[in-house]
């Protein structure tokens, strides 16, 4: 979230609009890979499938024998390793040994017998779920998952600011914008909503038997609640943006809100 400064502003302000960006948060995805002793591996066992969302497939096959693996399969030679570190060490090698794989991966030995690996492109559609065929329950996987995209795709909350002590705000109206629009559904839709803690004091709903359709970089009046209280603020109150996800309701930009504020 960016935009005017928080409680220093509405500490000096006795009546004005405060703006406030909404941005996401983009996030790259992140995967652990733990290892078990040389002696429980297989030959031939993959030890990790590994996507890169771009539609390329690394896969890492053990090697204890050393007579070479599957053709397309890159090796991770133990032949040499005893402990479950070694096997996490030779494996994290071949990793960084991988053109391909290096470029689209960073991969952290944390030399306790385990591997983090982390996607170097932020974004949802890097949260493919690496696969193993090793037969001992000692070796596992996790991941690839917590990527996230340019885009509001989850449900998000953006503290606004905090109510100074022994003051009141009234929050007349609020304004909201979306840059690319909201298409309204009846089932996929977005709601916004502006909280003082955990009542709601203005929303808005694409929801086709609410509001609905929010056009494109528009500023649009949210619905303030009924109930007069519910729009004052009091001293301590968190103020809060809350925007939350329903159903399958399409990815959405960024935007902005606009409130109208004072002191009461």
């Amino acid at each position: 979230m960016s935009g005017l400064p928080r409680e220093d502003l509405i500490a000096v302000q006795n009546f004005g609009e405060l703006v406030f960006d909404f941005t996401p948060r983009p996030a790259r995805a992140t995967g652990t890979i733990t290892c078990t002793l040389q002696a429980n591996y297989v030959d031939g066992e993959n030890m990790a499938v590994i996507k890169d969302g771009f539609g390329n497939t690394y896969t890492f096959e053990a090697d204890p024998a050393a007579d070479g693996v599957t053709a397309g399969s890159i090796q991770v030679d133990i032949s040499g390793d005893t402990s479950a570190a070694d096997v996490a060490d030779a494996l994290a090698t071949a990793m960084a040994g991988d053109a391909g794989f290096a470029q689209t991966f960073t991969a952290v030995d944390n030399l306790d017998g385990t591997i983090s690996l982390t996607h170097t492109h932020p974004g949802d559609a890097m949260n493919v779920t690496i696969t193993e065929n090793v037969v001992n329950a000692g070796h596992t996987v996790a991941g690839m998952s917590g990527g996230k995209s340019d885009f509001f795709n989850a449900t998000e909350t953006f503290k606004l600011f905090t109510i100074p002590t022994g003051k009141r705000v009234r929050i007349d109206k609020v304004e909201l914008l979306v840059d690319g629009g909201v298409t309204g559904h009846a089932s996929n839709f977005w709601d916004f909503e502006v909280r003082k803690d955990a009542t709601v004091m203005h929303e808005y709903s694409t929801d086709s038997a609410d509001e609905g359709t929010l056009a494109a970089d528009t500023l649009t009046d949210m619905t303030a609640s009924t109930t007069d209280e519910n729009l004052v603020a009091n001293e301590t109150d968190i103020v809060s943006l809350v925007l939350t996800k329903n159903a399958s309701a399409a990815d959405m930009s960024p935007g902005r809100i606009k409130l109208h504020a004072r002191y009461v």
